[in-house]
């Protein structure tokens, strides 16, 4: 089971973040007003949740679900060790 990293970015428009993912190539983005449990590998429920969403299935093969959840008025992004190296994200991080 690959570790979660909590990233701080500079995201504070929800829209805005929506948009700066399909410009990267997810487009199946879940929005959330409640945060939602991010799932593993495995199909386990992590502890980690998110308002934006990438669910591991659009990730690729072998992936974690990808967050971003909405902490005292700026998105937190959630993304696992093994999925930070593979997937570029550094566009969406401060």
């Amino acid at each position: 089971m690959s570790a979660y990293a909590s990233l701080e970015t500079q995201y504070k428009d929800r829209e805005c973040l929506v948009a700066a993912l399909g410009d990267m190539g997810y487009n199946d983005v879940e929005v959330h007003e409640d945060a939602q449990s991010l799932v593993g590998y495995h199909g386990d429920t992590r502890t980690q949740k998110a308002n934006v969403i990438v669910r591991r299935k659009f990730v690729g093969q072998a992936a974690n679900d990808i967050g971003w959840e909405l902490q005292n008025g700026s998105y937190v992004q959630h993304i696992s060790q093994y999925d930070s190296g593979k997937h570029n994200t550094n566009g969406l991080t401060a």
